[in-house]
């Protein structure tokens, strides 16, 4: 099959015929007016219509394949849709959901193939192993090839990011969608355009020959962490494990005491290992007890209570939104991609929020509070703070008139002794800038980076400087050191941190080489692809999160030590016990069982026992802190454990917890009870681990006209041993 394409002005006229092809297809509010609309257009086509895909070369490097695909090869005979995509932009990101769900909907032996054609935007990522890294981190699972000289963008006119091209099987583009949101429209026009190619016996049922990366990677610690935090009294830190979908919570030296999530991505509330999470970033601490987490593409903001164990979510509906100007409460807002999260240690009830998927700047208050010019807003209060919501480096005096390119990273701080409001620093990536917004009166000035040209966001490089001189590369993360009165900032493509100064406004390379490595360190390549960063409150060490090594590194200030802080899950590891020093926190993602369903009716008493056997010869430590603790996401069973939900377990053996009174209810229903429990075992060598357990009780309320008083036995039961979890 030969391949070529139309001329410029050709392609320009397809483009703009699809763009108005679209409207008509978005006018039409009846979904079987749109399925009969784009039936007709498809079935209206000629087999020369469209533009003529230029065949892939022969040293196009492929992912997720056996083999290189071609349109002579795998590609003949099928629907094609081309996902034009870099992988740093946050709207190429939208549209992963949009596909994995086309992908469920229609196999490859159905016909459809999607490819992610990568043509990138910034020069780090035109390097196939960034790319990869990026495939991995996203999860996508789908061909992907490197379009690094933007060959098949400049050929097929593409014009932004994203851009999918659907292409028919003669190898012909018949519709373009420019932009995220147009999930219904490729979904009824591939399955329109299947069906029709269908009917004519132009598709081709052979599969892809797919070879995911994924399947060839070794386990790690962590996966991409994304973020990290230090709490204020520099005990405690929190990273955003973001490829493993959790939250870690170390000590300073990284043994891990609890960790909040799982490995498989989820959107639920509760306990550390009943919680779910999907690629959570940012973290910060309001307090040593209190963490927030930006849980970027579930949608939300979580607040994780370290006292109690347990993930509530503040903010967010686990949907994308649109809304650019909020003011909803809490749960009931809707929010896009929250990428960092900050508190002002001046005024710890306001949460601001890097709301990377709208560009802008928003806030959560935390407490009914004043704010700028005395306004007042409750508790639970969510809106934007700065941003227009247009993508561009603005700078202005006002915040709603100001615009972000995807703000990625944020740290509020003083920088000075003498500075009486605090300033929130702006890691604005897709600018490759650092920006400082006043809390005393929101406006918003550049630091260093970018270009006076508020709509360049191609200013980037790799160059210190000061202002505009200075050069970054996607900066994700930015850090205050009020010690010193300066900012550390990942300059995450440039594999570097760097060091601000925000009054001179110079910008200096304090680690890295520009270019992606592992060594251990100070010379040579030892940072790939920073994510974030956090200072320890006596400004000698940072914390990096090396995303794309998988781990976390440290770096003394003082003695200029670059090492890597190991990740310990302390497992079977022993623990002494009448240490006083150490947390009684310190335990790892629990052991979680389901219990089978008990029946109870409203008015009747729930006798909570614990019921643990011990085997091995082990024995139950009463000196230590044993502990349990009940929760529930049912708002009426919550209020009815609310006088009695945690405290100390003295034995094991048919040891009563709690007696819970089952409240009132309108109607039958299934309500769960869990059960958290923290219990210290002992070997013969005195020697010592901890165990944590989850019981999940569901519970199957039964409406009866009579009243009950009788009593439910709950018992918790399982077998223990010291020597595994």
């Amino acid at each position: 099959m030969t391949h070529s394409v139309m001329g410029s002005e050709d392609v320009l006229d397809f483009h703009l015929k699809c763009s108005e092809i679209q409207n008509e297809i978005l006018s039409q509010r009846d979904p079987q007016l749109k399925r009969d609309y784009i039936k007709k257009y498809i079935e209206a086509l000629n087999d020369t219509d469209g533009i003529l895909v230029p065949e892939f070369e022969n040293d196009d490097e492929w992912f997720n394949v056996d083999q290189p695909l071609s349109f002579r090869g795998s590609l003949r005979d099928k629907i094609l849709v081309l996902d034009f995509f870099t992988y740093c932009c946050i709207n190429c990101m939208h549209v992963l959901p949009d596909l994995e769900a086309l992908e469920s909907l229609h196999k490859d032996t159905d016909g459809l193939v999607i490819v992610g054609v990568h043509s990138a935007k910034f020069d780090n990522e035109k390097l196939s192993a960034n790319i990869i890294s990026a495939v991995l981190r996203y999860n996508i699972l789908h061909p992907v090839v490197n379009d690094a000289k933007a060959r098949l963008w400049h050929a097929l006119g593409i014009r932004c990011w994203p851009t999918l091209v659907i292409v028919n099987p003669y190898g012909r583009a018949i519709f373009v969608l420019a932009g995220e949101g147009n999930r219904d429209t490729l979904k009824t026009f591939v399955t329109e355009a299947i069906h029709y190619y269908e009917k004519k016996s132009k598709v081709s049922h052979d599969p892809v020959p797919l070879k995911l990366m994924k399947d060839s990677i070794q386990g790690t610690v962590l996966q991409f962490p994304g973020k990290i935090c230090c709490s204020a009294n520099g005990k405690k830190l929190a990273i955003a494990d973001t490829g493993y979908h959790r939250i870690i919570i170390t000590d300073h030296n990284g043994i891990v005491q609890v960790c909040f999530g799982g490995k498989d991505p989820g959107f639920s509330d509760g306990c550390c290992s009943v919680a779910r999470f999907k690629s959570p970033q940012g973290v910060c601490f309001r307090n040593n007890n209190e963490i927030y987490v930006a849980d970027t593409e579930n949608h939300a903001i979580r607040k994780i209570d370290l006292e109690q164990y347990k993930v509530t979510t503040v903010a967010g509906t686990g949907c994308q939104g649109t809304d650019m100007e909020g003011g909803q409460m809490g749960t009931a807002q809707a929010i896009s991609s929250p990428w960092d999260v900050a508190v002002d240690k001046d005024n710890p009830n306001l949460l601001f929020i890097a709301m990377a998927g709208t560009h802008q700047i928003w806030v959560l208050f935390l407490a009914d509070s004043q704010w700028i010019k005395d306004s007042f807003y409750k508790k639970g209060t969510c809106m934007r703070f700065a941003g227009s919501g247009r993508e561009e480096n603005r700078n202005n005096n006002y915040p709603q008139s100001a615009g972000f390119a995807q703000p990625s990273g944020i740290a509020i701080g003083k920088t000075s002794s003498e500075m009486e409001y605090s300033t929130l620093f702006v890691a604005d990536s897709e600018s490759s800038t650092i920006r400082a917004v006043s809390l005393k009166d929101g406006s918003v000035k550049s630091v260093v980076g970018g270009d006076i040209d508020p709509l360049n966001l191609f200013a980037f490089g790799d160059v210190d400087g000061k202002a505009t001189k200075a050069k970054l590369q996607h900066p994700l993360g930015v850090a205050v050191v009020p010690q010193q009165g300066v900012l550390f900032v990942a300059d995450s493509y440039n594999h570097k941190v760097k060091m601000v100064n925000p009054v001179t406004r110079s910008c200096v390379t304090i680690i890295g080489s520009g270019q992606p490595g592992h060594n251990s360190g100070l010379d040579g390549d030892i940072l790939n692809e920073p994510g974030g960063l956090a200072v320890h409150p006596s400004g000698d060490n940072i914390y990096i999160a090396d995303t794309n090594n998988h781990c976390i590194k440290q770096l003394n200030m003082y003695i200029m030590e670059f090492s890597e802080l190991p990740v310990i899950f302390p497992g079977e590891n022993k623990v002494d016990v009448t240490d006083n020093t150490k947390s009684d926190n310190q335990m790892v993602c629990p052991q979680k069982l389901v219990l089978d369903p008990v029946t109870v009716r409203p008015g009747e008493r729930l006798n909570v026992q614990l019921d643990i056997s011990l085997v091995d010869g082990c024995y139950f430590n009463k000196e230590a802190p044993n502990k349990w603790a009940l929760y529930t996401e049912d708002a009426a069973l919550r209020q009815a454990i609310s006088m009695k939900n945690s405290g100390e377990i003295e034995s094991l053996a048919s040891s009563k917890l709690c007696t819970i009174h089952v409240p009132q209810y309108n109607k039958s229903c299934a309500v769960e009870l869990v059960t958290e429990c923290s219990i210290f075992l002992c070997d013969g060598s005195d020697s010592c681990v901890v165990k944590s357990l989850v019981f999940v009780q569901p519970l199957d309320v039964l409406i009866t006209e009579e009243k009950s008083a009788r009593e439910e036995v709950v018992k918790l039961v399982c077998s223990l041993s010291a020597k595994s979890n």
